[in-house]
């Protein structure tokens, strides 16, 4: 059958043609300046994400209007889309079978043929198959007489089948369409992007599946390296890792984002801030005295560590330091010293010795005599004690203080002095306090007087003394007979 030419119809269909491509244009337009203006903020919320956190509320603001430009820019790509779609003429009883193929956001698929097939899914022979364009739609047009052999004839009843480029089935009409002359059929279909599966129903988005959300653990106070690992066994993994002096807090964790408790998805980065002790440069303590440098490391967050001695004439002056002068260190670290010390010697022994022997042996070990102090003793001019002691290490030209004895009647407390010192005095068993009450009581005051003890039995030393035994009054003797031959 011939379609009439109409002048006026064709004039009407180009002015549509036209204004169709420029609605196009506007559309397209449009979609560019919705995807700068996502692109624009999309920058600003991963900014505002890295300084205040992702679930700061401008950071949220700005994702939900990203999310909304998304969904605008969608609607406007499916919008451009079915205004491209040209369906074509057809004579009044010719038979048509159009539709879209797309998504589930409306998206059209490109490049799938659409055929109409029997129950065995054979495309029908005598029917030249369409194919989908960009915005997905199809169509199939059955000329009057087979459209009428189709219905009258009772041939085998047909679906409308779609099938991918490599020729497999993707989708079947569940019931046979019903061709004759004159009819024409929408058959719109949805199938799944990702797997081609058949959606079936009306258009509609399809819901995403809420993933498996996570919990932020609680990694305040923790060393970076446990926050770490807590981290990784809640399936989520580090963000950034920023630090913040903390001298109390080196290596713990000060702050974390998202907070603990947040639900966020599995893989989320946890941003963390950590404690770092701050730097300080290392002063220069050469030359001071060792005092001073201390305050100096005091005033520099420091601390003195070693200090080791060498034989020096700059007595406790800082010789050397580690680490050296204006090495960057953190703040608390302890710095070791060398300073000057003088030579140091041992006392010798001079107790017993004579007055002047005593300081020539002093003199040798390049130390100085001391003040010379007299007490009352049984030999004069004999080296009765010495400070400091024999044997203790101090530095050269230590000065050594010496008591001499000197000649005269010893009175009752240097004779008990005398005898304490003596090495078998604790063999006897009595307290300096108690002997002294017994001389009292015997009358005792000189060494005359205790030379008359050594007369006596030692029976009658144990029962005058009150000795715990015959052995006690025999080391008593014994003290009081060498305290005698000195006399």
């Amino acid at each position: 059958m011939k379609i009439r030419f109409d002048p006026v119809g064709q004039m009407f269909r180009n002015n549509l043609n036209t204004l169709q491509s420029a609605r196009v244009d506007a559309l397209q337009d449009t979609t560019d300046v919705q995807v700068l203006a996502c692109s624009l903020i999309e920058h600003e919320a991963l900014r505002i994400e890295r300084k205040l956190g992702k679930q700061h509320p401008r950071a949220l603001d700005l994702r939900a209007r990203a999310a909304s430009n998304m969904a605008l820019i969608e609607s406007l790509q499916v919008e451009r889309e079915i205004i491209q779609i040209k369906t074509p003429e057809v004579a009044e009883q010719d038979a048509l079978v159009q539709g879209r193929v797309m998504d589930e956001n409306a998206r059209g698929f490109d490049g799938l043929t659409i055929c109409l097939i029997d129950k065995e899914d054979r495309p029908a022979s005598n029917l030249k198959p369409g194919t989908t364009g960009v915005s997905g739609h199809y169509a199939i047009a059955l000329d009057q007489d087979l459209a009428s052999a189709i219905a009258e004839e009772q041939c085998p009843s047909l679906f409308l089948g779609i099938f991918s480029p490599r020729n497999r089935l993707l989708y079947k009409t569940k019931r046979s369409l019903s061709i004759k002359p004159g009819v024409r059929i929408t058959e719109d279909v949805t199938l799944d992007r990702k797997s081609l599966s058949v959606l079936s129903g009306p258009i509609k988005p399809r819901p995403k599946p809420e993933p498996n959300m996570v919990a932020v653990p609680d990694l305040i106070n923790l060393t970076e390296a446990d926050a770490l690992e807590k981290i990784k066994s809640a399936g989520l993994k580090l963000g950034d890792c920023n630090t913040q002096i903390a001298v109390d807090q080196v290596g713990r964790v000060l702050e974390q984002n998202p907070d603990a408790g947040t639900k966020v998805e599995p893989e989320s980065a946890v941003d963390i801030l950590v404690g770092v002790a701050r730097q300080v440069a290392v002063p220069e303590l050469i030359g001071r005295p060792l005092r001073e440098a201390t305050k100096i490391l005091q005033r520099s967050n420091l601390t003195v560590g070693q200090v080791t001695g060498r034989s020096d004439n700059r007595h406790e002056i800082v010789l050397e330091q580690k680490p050296k002068k204006g090495e960057e260190v953190t703040a608390g670290t302890a710095i070791d010293l060398v300073i000057g010390t003088a030579e140091r010697v041992k006392v010798p022994n001079v107790v017993g010795l004579g007055l002047n022997k005593a300081k020539n042996d002093i003199k040798r070990r390049k130390l100085s005599p001391g003040s010379v102090s007299q007490r009352t003793a049984h030999k004069a001019g004999i080296v009765l004690e010495q400070n400091p002691l024999a044997d203790t290490e101090v530095e050269k030209e230590t000065a050594v203080n010496l008591i001499v004895g000197k000649k005269g009647p010893l009175s009752k407390d240097d004779i008990i002095e005398l005898m304490q010192k003596d090495a078998a005095f604790p063999n006897i068993g009595v307290s300096a306090q108690k002997l002294h009450d017994w001389f009292d009581v015997h009358a005792i005051d000189s060494m005359d007087k205790l030379a008359k003890l050594m007369d006596k039995l030692d029976q009658e030393v144990c029962d005058d003394f009150r000795l715990k035994n015959l052995k006690a009054a025999e080391v008593f003797k014994g003290i009081l007979g060498r305290l005698l031959d000195n006399e």
